[in-house]
């Protein structure tokens, strides 16, 4: 291919903008490709170097996004769920709580022997008759010497 290369900042004047934020563009793209130094680029746009050093990098960082691959065709539509829908998984989720702590309840049980008797239903009553708390002889009032 022939012919001469096209100057950033010339590139840079055809694109739609604000006409400051087009000239520090070109400033920038000029100092990178080594056109100007970087205190020329200072001066031109009247910034100190760690200002400018802010500004190229959020310019190359803008350049790079731009240009990354992007999955080809339009972007999925995600449909909203029926609310009944909702309610079904809010159940489920549910009910896998109520049947994991019961399968751990049901462990427990088995894993401490004489543990049946000392379950609770969950309205306080006593899954087995007669199975209730053990008091000692002295606080029934039984075997201790008067």
């Amino acid at each position: 291919m022939t012919g001469r290369a096209a100057r950033a900042a010339d590139l840079v004047e055809q694109l739609p903008g604000d006409d400051e934020g087009k000239r520090r563009l070109g400033v920038i793209l000029s100092q990178v490709s080594g056109e100007i130094t970087v205190a020329q680029a200072c001066a031109a746009i009247g910034v100190r170097p760690s200002r400018y050093y802010e500004l190229r990098e959020s310019a190359l960082e803008g350049a790079r996004q731009g240009l990354e691959l992007k999955p080809a065709g339009r972007p999925r539509t995600v449909l909203a769920e029926p609310p009944e829908l909702l309610a079904v998984r809010r159940e489920r989720d549910e009910l896998e709580r109520e049947n994991d702590r019961l399968r751990v309840t049901q462990e427990v049980l088995q894993a401490l022997p004489g543990a049946m008797m000392w379950a609770r239903s969950r309205d306080g009553e006593s899954q087995k008759k007669g199975a209730g708390p053990v008091r000692s002889r002295a606080r029934r009032g039984k075997g201790v010497p008067r």
